[in-house]
């Protein structure tokens, strides 16, 4: 498996190989009992050139095809990509609605031939303390060169976090280790073993002899370490991400320390204004 394949089908332009009216996501939540499924990309609104690089959006190549000056070029900047599904989520909770309305974004960034990362974000609406909390995941996919067994592989590692932006007192805890809880289940009993089963259709990957692909492979290795210099140039703009991210969760702790403040405003002027009030009406009965 590439690293290009895995892009394609599962985050990318690809349809799905049994229903290709629609994309992998379209798929995936309905087989999980979701429905009223929107996806909308960036692709399908401008020109797959200008935001996905060539390498990503060729998958019948590898690495080697491609020359050091052309993947320089291609990433010379690190392009990003959105993809937003909307959708119903049904609730079986014994109290409380029986859905909530679900707006998913996932944004890839190109770091280099070798990487790549998909931020999730996640917008509730329809339950209580919905507006509350955004839960938020980034996925590192790395293509990794094993030179014992001779082939390339593709890692992934997911990352996840729960994001208050209001107060939510003494149910915060209890949000995120549910909201923990559940998504952990979700990526261990139904994404991990559906992606895996489904990207086993398209093994192997590149249509050529055997013997050239094994051969191909090795040289590929040698060009893959020389693509660690690109790796540098990258880890400039992945930090630049990640400081753009961690000013984000910054900005939105400040609103919550905000609004905590109005809050105590608001319940210390509760407080004098009742307190005016008893003495008032105390004076009124000590003269009548």
């Amino acid at each position: 498996m590439s690293i290009q394949c895995l892009y394609n089908k599962l985050y990318g332009p690809h349809k799905h190989e049994e229903q290709p009216d629609k994309y992998f996501w379209n798929v995936y939540l309905e087989e999980n009992k979701n429905y009223d499924i929107s996806i909308s990309t960036d692709w399908e609104k401008e020109d797959a050139a200008d935001i996905i690089p060539q390498f990503y959006r060729d998958d019948s190549k590898i690495i080697e095809d491609y020359s050091i000056e052309e993947l320089k070029e291609d990433f010379s900047d690190m392009k990003n990509v959105k993809m937003e599904c909307t959708y119903v989520h049904p609730l079986n909770h014994s109290i409380g609605p029986s859905k909530c309305d679900i707006v998913e974004t996932h944004n890839t960034y190109f770091v280099s031939p070798m990487k790549f990362i998909v931020r999730g974000f996640v917008d509730n609406k329809g339950f209580m303390y919905c507006d509350c909390f955004n839960p938020m995941s980034i996925c590192i996919v790395e293509q990794k060169y094993d030179k014992k067994k001779n082939k390339f592989s593709v890692h992934m590692k997911y990352y996840f976090r729960v994001n208050f932006v209001k107060s939510v007192r003494f149910f915060q805890n209890k949000i995120r280790t549910e909201a923990i809880n559940e998504t952990t289940k979700t990526y261990k009993e139904s994404f991990d073993p559906v992606t895996e089963k489904y990207l086993e259709k398209f093994q192997p990957q590149f249509k050529r002899p055997i013997p050239v692909l094994k051969k191909k492979l090795t040289k590929s290795a040698k060009l893959m370490m020389k693509m660690e210099d690109m790796e540098t140039e990258h880890e400039e703009q992945v930090a630049t991400l990640k400081k753009s991210y961690e000013q984000q969760i910054s900005k939105l702790s400040q609103e919550l320390e905000s609004v905590k403040e109005v809050n105590s405003q608001l319940s210390t002027r509760l407080y004098m204004a009742i307190g005016l009030f008893l003495l008032l009406l105390f004076i009124f009965k000590a003269f009548s």
